[in-house]
């Protein structure tokens, strides 16, 4: 048994053996394989391995290393289309398209000729001019034109004075951007900011060592945020931060004396005055001599760095040289009075009259009276026309009627003086308001003062049918539409109109107005023969039958031998009733009618230039479309300018009221003239003015919508500037040109016309994108107003800096042809309280803070959360009396009114009976009913300059009142939250400004 299976065991083992050597053979096909297998018999290793496995392991490639770039390179190579390298021309630099980040698949990764840095050289330099050409040529559909008006470095600083400097450059850390690159800087030259004397000082202090003296400019620099962009925003965060603070003014500073100053400063000084006084003692000329800059700044260096060797020497050199011009100053003056008087007392021509434009007769010697010279002078036509009668003393009725027989002539000198003179042969000056041998330039001689010269031109048949007429609007009364159908279309066209469009359908085109002028200008004459005018009218899109009752109202009550034609200019409407039918309309009603029609939309200056230039009269009238001709309306306009053809008049303004065209008068009368945002502004008559309430008076600047003014005078002037685009500023243009270039402005209060002032309205698309408005007042600044434009720019919060004025060399040519004079003539001579009335800075306040009443200390006046035109109330009192929240912040300001801070919003009184309400209305200026006076004594608040009726807290129903004054009363007893007392010691005195 064990034998046989010995024998068993062998044969497997056999078997077994040959099948290994025949799988040996068909596996193994080399003699190292054949070898290798028979060591793994020797020591078997387990192999996991397939033999496909181990097949694919060895067919793998070794890619081969990249070749040169400079082997790689395209012959025709697009250059413009590769990166830059720092060594163009170096084999290891040629610039080539790289790709950052992992390799994409199967691609070989860089070689050692792979130049990251071509990534970061910001630099074009191996482009050649042709290759530079193309990528402009590629870019240029990308690019905007070149801004007009930044076309030097000049222009640039002015339009865009703010230089903002940062970083972009890499290194060769992980992160290609520096850390520096977040950092911002911005300068500036502070004599951009246009600061004044206080907010100058204030804003230095603020910014410390950011400035710099020596070259002006201020620095900003930022890089505590992580981004460029914080750093810029936060850069100019602290720029306009510390700008509005620097004319924020606290209570103590309204406190400081002289004494107190940090640093003495020569124009706010009395040495300056004392200066002034003496260079000008004695002085001949209009010009005012001021102290020379360089003694300014050796006086202020005197006094702020102390006396040394060479601040004295300094300050002694100015000095000497003042008293040499002063000695010769004086020496001078006399020697001119010396020969003056010498020269006047030899004359046989001491009073000789002056003839403006004639040749004056001969002198004779004879005994021939005064009245027969005057009545050969009148023959002849030399007579001038004397001034306005009420601006000379009223001359005795016992000396009228000594000279029956003379013209209404009046002379200064009694009538001994006047026969001693004839006796001489030497004849008397017409008192023409000018000094003896004086003479206005160029000014047109006027006709005498005739009663045969003159004429009554009122239509008295007219007026008299018009006071028969009945109906809806007549009499310019209010007028009402019953039909309660119509209401929501009545209310549709008002807002598309901006007035009572559908009742002025149901209003004769032909209404009757009240005759509401001054009981002296219905007796009134005025010269026979007066100029032909063109009534030139803009409209657009205009409704209908209002512009054709501004049409009618003008025929109606117009001399027909005076007007000429009334010319409409259609600014390009786009409304149907304003094409066809208004041409049909105007062909069968009127002869004198025509419409000019512009290809595109203008604006009011281009239309009303356009208008001027087809107009053939010989004066012209601007009127608005929406008005309403009052009774003899036309020759108080053109006697002033048949006088003077540089003259222009505007007549007053009535209000046509936009929801019930009912006519009223706005005031009687106020002189023209503007703030320093040039907002229209009036100031108040002339006490003689005020005496004679028929008479034309000067009137600086026009309201500008309507006004009447010689054709040549018009033009001579340039007309209206080409460059004033739409509409603004185009009545301050004219109005200083008119004064500064010869000629003179008056409104004339027997000429009433009434304009429909708009109300609410739907909003109406501007023409134009831009701001043209400011680009219109910096034209008018740049060409008229000299320095005074820089009181303009210093309120318009910095958007003058911002405003292209555009090209003004053709306006500066008509003031240097014209000769014109300045704009501080104009304001001296013209507008001179215009500073009283609407200072370029408002001075501080008399008292200002909460209004706290003394009977019940817990309540303040407030506006209860109320607008402009309700009344005002109480309420409890902030916790700080002298800055509370806005509701009870008063200001008795330098207009000696109360109103709410920083805004136009001021308590009014509208009657006069017990417990009269305290209303909160707009802020006319004018004091009247809204003049107010604290007395901090007594501690009452006055209303109205008698000082009889004071504030009052009425305590049951908390209402605010103004009664009697009652000193024992102690609900009239108020306090302010902080009070100027020096200030109000002087509230009689008017407080003035002192500008540098």
């Amino acid at each position: 048994m064990a034998a046989n299976l010995t024998r068993l065991l062998e044969h497997n083992i056999r078997s077994s053996s040959a099948a290994t050597a025949q799988r040996g053979v068909r596996l193994f096909s080399s003699q190292q394989q054949q070898q290798d297998a028979i060591d793994d018999e020797e020591f078997r290793v387990l192999n996991l391995r397939t033999i496909k496995q181990q097949a694919r392991r060895r067919e793998i490639k070794k890619e081969a290393v990249q070749p040169p770039r400079t082997s790689r390179m395209a012959v025709d190579q697009d250059w413009t289309a590769v990166w830059s390298g720092p060594r163009s021309f170096h084999p290891a630099s040629v610039p080539l398209p790289l790709r950052q980040g992992y390799t994409e698949r199967g691609a070989a990764p860089p070689s050692k000729y792979a130049n990251a840095e071509l990534m970061k050289i910001p630099n074009f330099l191996h482009l050649t001019p042709p290759a530079i050409r193309q990528q402009c040529e590629a870019i240029k559909k990308f690019c905007t034109p070149w801004p007009k008006g930044l076309e030097t470095e000049a222009k640039w600083k002015r339009h865009f004075p703010i230089e903002v400097i940062s970083t972009d450059y890499c290194h060769s850390l992980p992160t290609i951007r520096h850390p520096d690159a977040r950092r911002v800087t911005i300068r500036l030259k502070l004599s951009d900011l246009h600061f004044d004397a206080h907010a100058k000082d204030k804003f230095l202090r603020l910014v410390g060592d950011r400035y710099n003296p020596e070259t002006d400019v201020l620095t900003f620099m930022t890089d505590r945020c992580p981004t460029r962009k914080q750093n810029y925003d936060y850069a100019l965060y602290l720029l306009t931060a510390c700008y509005h603070e620097s004319f924020v003014t606290e209570p103590w500073e309204d406190t400081k004396a002289e004494a107190d100053m940090e640093v003495y400063l020569f124009e706010r000084n009395q040495a300056k005055q004392s200066a002034e006084a003496i260079l000008n003692w004695n002085a001949t000329t209009e010009e005012k001599i001021t102290p020379s800059a360089s003694y300014a700044q050796s006086v202020e260096q005197l006094i702020n760095e102390g006396e040394n060797e060479y601040n004295i020497a300094k300050m002694r050199r100015p000095n000497i040289k003042w008293m040499i011009k002063s000695v010769v100053l004086v020496l001078l003056t006399l020697m001119l009075f010396l020969l003056i008087t010498s020269w006047i007392s030899s004359t046989p021509y001491t009073n000789k009259p002056v003839h403006h434009g004639i040749q004056p007769e001969p002198l004779v010697r004879s005994g021939h009276s005064k009245a027969d010279r005057l009545k050969e002078q009148v023959n002849v036509g030399q007579v001038q026309m004397d001034e306005p009668i009420h601006k000379k003393e009223k001359e005795p009725e016992a000396k009228r009627k000594q000279k029956p027989n003379q013209p209404d002539v009046l002379y200064e000198e009694d009538v001994e003086d006047e026969d001693d003179q004839a006796e001489n042969g030497v004849l008397q000056p017409l008192p023409d308001g000018l000094p003896n041998g004086e003479e206005k330039n160029d000014v047109q001689v006027a006709p005498p003062i005739d009663d045969s010269l003159r004429k009554d031109w009122h239509d008295y048949k007219a007026m008299q049918l018009d006071s028969k007429r009945i109906g809806i609007g007549e009499q310019g009364v209010a007028g009402k539409l019953e039909d309660e159908n119509v209401r929501e279309l009545e209310r549709t066209l008002s807002l598309e109109n901006g007035f009572n469009a559908l009742l002025s359908d149901s209003i004769s085109v032909n209404r009757s107005l009240p005759d509401i002028r001054h009981k002296d200008c219905r007796k009134k004459t005025y010269l026979k023969k007066l100029p032909n005018v063109s009534v030139i009218i803009i409209f657009y899109n205009e409704y209908l039958s209002v512009l054709m009752r501004s049409v009618h109202s003008l025929i109606n009550r117009s001399p027909p031998e005076l007007l000429k034609e009334i010319i409409l200019v259609d600014d390009f409407s786009d409304r149907a009733y304003l094409y066809k039918p208004l041409e049909e309309y105007i062909a069968e009603h009127f002869s004198i009618v025509r419409v000019v029609r512009l290809p595109q939309r203008t604006g009011l200056i281009g239309a009303r230039s356009a208008g001027a230039r087809n107009a053939t009269a010989d004066v012209l009238i601007f009127l608005d479309s929406h008005v309403e001709a009052n009774y003899n309306w036309l020759p108080p306009l053109l006697d002033p300018i048949a006088r003077n053809k540089r003259t222009a008049v505007c007549p007053f303004i009535d209000v046509i009221d936009h929801s019930n065209f009912n006519y009223r008068a706005q005031d009687e009368g106020a002189r023209g003239a503007f703030d320093w945002q040039f907002f229209y502004k009036r100031l108040p008559l002339l006490p003689e003015d005020l005496k004679h309430p028929a008479e034309p008076f000067k009137s600086p600047v026009m309201a500008g919508g309507l006004f009447a003014i010689s054709t040549e005078f018009f033009w001579e002037l340039g007309g209206y500037d080409e460059g004033l685009d739409i509409w603004g500023g185009e009545q301050y243009e004219l109005s200083f040109k008119i004064w500064m270039c010869g000629g003179e402005m008056y409104d004339a209060p027997c000429s009433r016309v009434g304009h429909i002032y708009r109300g609410p309205r739907n909003h109406v698309p501007s023409p134009r994108t831009g701001d043209y408005l400011h680009k219109n007042y910096k034209r008018v600044a740049e060409v008229w107003m000299d320095e005074y434009k820089n009181y303009l720019y210093a309120n318009g919060d910095g958007i003058y800096e911002r405003t292209d004025a555009g090209d003004i060399s053709a306006q500066k040519a008509v003031r240097t042809k014209l000769k014109c004079k300045s704009f501080k003539w104009f304001m001296e001579n013209v507008a001179f309280d215009l500073m009283k009335s609407y200072p370029p800075f408002d001075p501080p306040n008399y008292a200002s803070g909460a209004i706290q009443n003394m009977g019940d200390p817990e309540m303040c006046i407030d506006t209860l959360g109320r607008k402009r035109h309700n009344r005002m109330g109480m309420y409890h009192c902030a916790s700080d009396l002298v800055k509370p929240q806005r509701s009870q912040y008063w200001a008795l300001s330098w207009k000696r009114d109360l109103r709410l801070h920083r805004t136009k919003d001021c308590l009014d009184v509208q009657i006069w009976d017990a417990n009269a309400p305290i209303w909160l209305w707009d802020c006319h200026g004018q004091q009247g009913n809204q003049y107010w006076y604290y007395d901090y004594h007594t501690k009452m608040i006055k209303h109205g300059k008698e000082g009889t009726r004071c504030m009052e807290l009425l305590p049951f129903s908390e209402e605010l009142v103004v009664n009697t004054c009652d000193k024992n009363n102690k609900y009239m007893r108020w306090n302010f939250g902080f009070a100027n007392k020096t200030a109000l010691d002087n509230y009689s005195h008017d407080m003035e400004m002192k500008l540098s």
